[in-house]
Parts: structure tokens; C-alpha cells; sequence
């Protein structure tokens, strides 16, 4: 089990070293992947994923590619704003597993197939919770980027420019991560994509009630008329009351999911701490069926316990 996680280990980091250069096929491929990612359509996206095919791929990415809605993995690695593919991201889960399962056997001292199973999908879990979180806060700046892009939009709409320029300047001037995600709009644009395709894909790549609620009312406008400069700034103060109105929200059921997040990690302390006064409370534990049912019904509770709080605490604006 050492030997297996050291060799994954090697791995893992050496397939993250050659996806950090920046050579020009690498650079290719990455745009190729973005653009997969972005697109909303499975057919478009498999069309994406046949050219990235003929870019010089390895037998491991060509065997990930033909995995059914794979674009989807894509999307959420391009969402969370890492540099690296979904072959990297599986060996890190397999990293993670074994390292788990590594440890989990150090705890119990015995090499049953329970404790295995669990210390694995622990492990495994590492890597999908701390990319959910980058991924969130991620999104949370984009938001929070969101009116001062409608205000550059509106000044560029005011000094003649168009909208499909302005798209362009701004993905050149405004910070991360927005500028990125304006880029892949006017590379859809530029590669025959129509206006209102690219900006739905906008909206569904970040997946935010407030992008949308910009998307669906350039579309809306860009049917009836009007001055769209003008609205870009009504919806920009709008959201800004918005974002507002959230944080304060957050703040005040801030207490209570703290409360949740003490709860789940606090019997896993006592567990440990039990482990390390009596070293044989927890195999003699794991070896009866009961005990293994018991440990599995208290995990499931606690699982329903932390989502309906979370639930609790989760206000729509």
C-alpha cells in the first residue's frame, strides 16, 4: 500500500509538472479543453473534444475523453480555476484514496476490508471538497465582479464601441477571473459561435442567479431595443444591493453553521482520542458486524444531520 501510494504520488506531481509547461501544443490544448468546458451542448462540446484528440494527446486522456459528458468534469475544474485536466484531477483522487486508506490502517492497526473501504473514500473525498471550495470562492469573486463589469460595458456602449468589442477590451483590462471567462466568450464569438450561444454559455460556465440575470436581459433587450447602456447600470446598482443584502445574510447565520461544521468534526476527535487511550477499542469495534452497522448509521446521520443545517442556513436573495 506504501509502494502503490509512492508510485501514484510521482506520478500525480510529474503529470502536473508537464500540464504547467507552457509550450504552444500545451497552450493549444488548454484553450481546446477551456472551450469544451464552456460549451453547453453536449454535441458542441464533443466536437471540441475530437479536435483535442488530434492534438498530440496521451492514452490516458484519449480514454478520459470517451467517457460519456465528460466536459462536465472539465467545467468544474475550469470553475474552480485550476490549470490541470481531469487525468491529473483522477490521479489525485487516487493519491488521496490510497493515502487514506494508508492511514486509516495506521489508526485501526488492522488490515480489514471496512476500514480500507472507509479510510479510501475518506481520502478520496479531500480533493473533491477542496476543489468545491475553491470553486466556490471563486464564483463568490466573479459575483462580486459582475457591476463593475456592467459599468465597463456600459461606458464602452456610450464611447461606440460595440458589444462584441467591448467583450474584447474588457477581457483585456478588467482582473481574474472575469477577464478569463470574457476571453472564452469572444474566442467562442470569433470561432462562429452566435451572440446569443456565447452568452448563454456564459451564463451556464459560471452559473450564478446574477450573470444570468445579465445575460437574460441583454438578450431581452437585444430583441426589443432600447438603451442598453442604461439598463447594464440599473441592473449594476441592483446587484450591488444584491451582493449586499447577502453578505449581511451570511454574517448573520454565520453562528450556526459554524455550530454544524463543529458537530461533524468533534466525533471524529473524540474517536481519535479514544484511539490513542485504548488502541484496542476500535478494531475489536470494527471486526463485529454490529459495530461496523452502528459506525455506518452514526456517518449516514450525520451526513442528513450537516445537509438539512446547511439547508437551514441557505437564504436565496
Amino acid at each position: 500500500l506504501v509502494f502503490a501510494t509512492s508510485i501514484l504520488l510521482i506520478l500525480g506531481v510529474y503529470m502536473l509538472w508537464m500540464e504547467s509547461q507552457s509550450s504552444g501544443a500545451e497552450k493549444v490544448k488548454s484553450r481546446i479543453r477551456r472551450l469544451s468546458a464552456a460549451a453547453a451542448e453536449e454535441a458542441e462540446a464533443d466536437k471540441l473534444i475530437s479536435l483535442a484528440r488530434q492534438e498530440g494527446l496521451s492514452a490516458l486522456d484519449r480514454a478520459l475523453l470517451s467517457v460519456p459528458r465528460l466536459h462536465n468534469l472539465d467545467r468544474f475544474l475550469e470553475q474552480a480555476g485550476v490549470k490541470y485536466g481531469p487525468a491529473t484531477f483522477v490521479f489525485f483522487l487516487l493519491i488521496a484514496g490510497m493515502v487514506g486508506a494508508l492511514a486509516m490502517t495506521i489508526f485501526t492497526r488492522s488490515f480489514n476490508t471496512m476500514p480500507l473501504l472507509f479510510g479510501g473514500a475518506l481520502g478520496a473525498m479531500v480533493p473533491w471538497v477542496l476543489l468545491s471550495r475553491k470553486r466556490m470562492q471563486r464564483r463568490e469573486r466573479l459575483v462580486r465582479q459582475v457591476p463593475d463589469t456592467l459599468d465597463f460595458f456600459a461606458r464602452s456602449l456610450r464611447a461606440g464601441t460595440p458589444f462584441s468589442g467591448a467583450i474584447r477590451i474588457a477581457s483585456e483590462e478588467l482582473p481574474e477571473p472575469i477577464a478569463g471567462e470574457l476571453a472564452v466568450t469572444f474566442d467562442e464569438l470569433n470561432y462562429g459561435l452566435t451572440f446569443d450561444d456565447a452568452l448563454m454559455n456564459f451564463a451556464a460556465r459560471i452559473d450564478a442567479e446574477e450573470v444570468r440575470l445579465f445575460v437574460t436581459a441583454v438578450l431581452v433587450q437585444k430583441n426589443t431595443g432600447g438603451n442598453l447602456a442604461e439598463l447594464l447600470n440599473r441592473i449594476s446598482k441592483l446587484l450591488r444591493e444584491r451582493i449586499t443584502a447577502h453578505g449581511e445574510i451570511r454574517i448573520q447565520a454565520s453562528e450556526m453553521r459554524t455550530s454544524a461544521r463543529v458537530l461533524i468534526v468533534l466525533p471524529f476527535v473524540v474517536a481519535g482520542l479514544l484511539q490513542l487511550v485504548n488502541p484496542n477499542y476500535f478494531p475489536v469495534m470494527l471486526e463485529s458486524p454490529m459495530g461496523r452497522n452502528i459506525i455506518l448509521i452514526q456517518i449516514l446521520l450525520m451526513g442528513i444531520g450537516y445537509y438539512i443545517i446547511n439547508r437551514m442556513v441557505s437564504f436565496r436573495v
